[in-house]
């Protein structure tokens, strides 16, 4: 079985975007270190604020848990 990396499927879609982690984190609202825990997976997100970094990705909840065999 595979596991879910949420944090890097995050990074890479708010890299495809051309958006900063601090900017990033500021239109989530929360702070650029808690951001970069989630992206190094050092860090679990709540379902809220992963909700709303889906949000503003514009992307579905379940885009970020899809499994990626490619990377």
């Amino acid at each position: 079985m595979n596991k879910i990396n949420i944090g890097k499927k995050i990074r890479l879609l708010r890299k495809e975007r051309g958006l900063k982690q601090g900017e990033f984190a500021d239109q989530v609202g929360i702070s650029r270190p808690y951001l970069s825990g989630i992206e190094g997976d050092k860090r679990n997100p709540t379902y809220t604020i992963v909700k709303e970094i889906a949000n503003e990705l514009e992307v579905d909840v379940g885009k970020l848990e899809e499994v990626n065999n490619d990377k």
